[in-house]
C-alpha cells in the first residue's frame, strides 16, 4: 500500500511512494513515474563516503532543463557520477538504458571531451575521463548537455539540451 502526500504549490500535486520504490507525480499538465533502478555506495575523489539511489523516467520524456526541474519536484537531482567507478557501476545495471537518457553534466566548450561539469550544488568539473560512446563527443549542432546512450556498450554522449525530449535519470542522495 502506497503512502500519499498532498503538497500545495501553484497546482495540486500528488506524490506516491510505493513499496517498490516507485515515485509518481500527477498534475493537470504532468504525469511522471520514476522507477528505482539501482543504488551505489562509494567514495568521492576526496575520500568522502556517499551513497545514492537512481530513478529513471520510463513514461515521460523532456528536455534537459525540464528534466532537472522534474527531478526537483520529487526532491531529487538529475544524476551525477562522482567517480569513474560509480559511472561504470551504473553502466552495469541490467536493462537500464535502451535509448538516450539525460544526466546532469553540461559544458560551455562544445565538442570538448574534458571540459564537462556537474551542475547540481554549483558547477563542479568532472574529475575523471568520461567513458564516451564511440565517436563522441561530436557536437553535431549545439550539444552541451550530457546523456548516457547504449550502442552495444553504454557510454556518455553530448546532445542538445533542447533536442527532442528524452528520458532522464534522477538521484536521491541517501
Amino acid at each position: 500500500m502506497g503512502m500519499k502526500i498532498l503538497i500545495f504549490a501553484s497546482v495540486l500535486l500528488w506524490m506516491t511512494l510505493e513499496e517498490s520504490t516507485a515515485l509518481h507525480i500527477k498534475t493537470p499538465h504532468l504525469d511522471v513515474n520514476l522507477e528505482e533502478i539501482g543504488r551505489y555506495s562509494g567514495q568521492d575523489s576526496t575520500g568522502t563516503r556517499y551513497s545514492k539511489s537512481y530513478f529513471i523516467s520510463r513514461n515521460y520524456q523532456s528536455n534537459w532543463e525540464d528534466a532537472k526541474a522534474i527531478c526537483k519536484l520529487f526532491n531529487l537531482e538529475l544524476a551525477t557520477f562522482e567517480t569513474l567507478h560509480e559511472a561504470n557501476s551504473f553502466f552495469n545495471l541490467p536493462n537500464v538504458i535502451q535509448d538516450y537518457v539525460f544526466v546532469d553534466g553540461t559544458t560551455t566548450v562544445l565538442g570538448s571531451p574534458t571540459e564537462w561539469y556537474w551542475t547540481n550544488k554549483g558547477e563542479r568539473k568532472i574529475a575523471y575521463a568520461l567513458p564516451w560512446d564511440r565517436g563522441e563527443p561530436n557536437n553535431a549542432g549545439i550539444e552541451s548537455c550530457l546523456t548516457v546512450i547504449k550502442h552495444g556498450k553504454i557510454g556518455f554522449n553530448d546532445l542538445s539540451c533542447w533536442t527532442n525530449p528524452k528520458y532522464f535519470i534522477c538521484q536521491r542522495n541517501d
